[in-house]
């Protein structure tokens, strides 16, 4: 059961020694595991009366267009140097009743700890001071977190929220090169996945209709939805040397 007592669901501080022989996959939460950005879109749209699409305020690497999506009033729940707001993407964030599911990655990220005993772990740039709670109810209703045989998130981590602590592309390639000794990364944001390369650890995008322009990033390293995304983890398992267990 996840307590923050309890470190190792709170701390970057993995058994190196099983690592070792165990293939680490570490997957990002929005636009991977939970559609939160069409959710987000819907939701603005419905209260704000404007007609939207996902693309019009995300781009390639995840980022949301503040201007667009942003809502400047005096008792709004953030503040930064236009003072308070209530943000479209937060906001949907902490609406987790409402939460889509990505289709397919529960089932298949089961099917990689059943064949391969992989470890899972969710990495977020969200801001764990706002949206810790939220984050870490919404894993354990859909997925599951913990070291129960039932769960598939074996852990949950924060990297930073941009927004509040300033650029995080490096520092989540450096957490999961140096901290969690990661095996593949699963992102939505090229930005950051090409952030892991740069660490040397293998990404694979999930093609989401804002990141289908305006970067380099290989077609084939690009998964269409989670079936395809099974195969190419499981091509980039084989290719560093793991090998199914089951």
């Amino acid at each position: 059961m996840y307590s923050d007592d309890n470190p190792t669901m709170n701390e970057l501080s993995p058994n190196h020694e099983q690592l070792k022989t165990t293939p680490v996959i570490v997957v990002d939460i929005d636009g991977v595991l939970f559609d939160t950005p069409k959710h987000a879109v819907e939701r603005w749209n419905r209260i704000h009366g404007t007609n939207y699409t996902v693309a019009d305020i995300f781009d390639h690497n995840a980022k949301h267009d503040k201007h667009k999506f942003r809502d400047y009033h005096d008792a709004g729940e953030y503040e930064d140097t236009q003072g308070k707001f209530d943000d479209g993407f937060y906001a949907a964030q902490t609406d987790i009743a409402n939460y889509l599911l990505i289709p397919g990655a529960r089932e298949m990220l089961l099917r990689l700890k059943q064949e391969y005993g992989a470890i899972i772990h969710a990495l977020t740039a969200r801001d764990k001071a706002n949206l810790h709670d939220v984050t870490l109810s919404a894993l354990t209703e859909h997925y599951g977190i913990g070291k129960n045989e039932e769960a598939i998130i074996d852990e949950l981590h924060f990297s930073g929220d941009p927004d509040f602590v300033g650029d995080k592309n490096a520092a989540k390639g450096k957490i999961l090169r140096d901290q969690l000794n990661a095996s593949v990364m699963i992102e939505d944001s090229i930005a950051n996945a090409k952030s892991a390369d740069e660490y040397n650890v293998d990404a694979i995008v999930l093609a989401r209709p804002y990141n289908a322009n305006g970067h380099d990033w290989p077609a084939q390293k690009t998964a269409s939805d989670w079936l395809h995304m099974y195969e190419l983890i499981v091509r980039s398992l084989e290719d560093q040397g793991y090998k199914k267990v089951a």
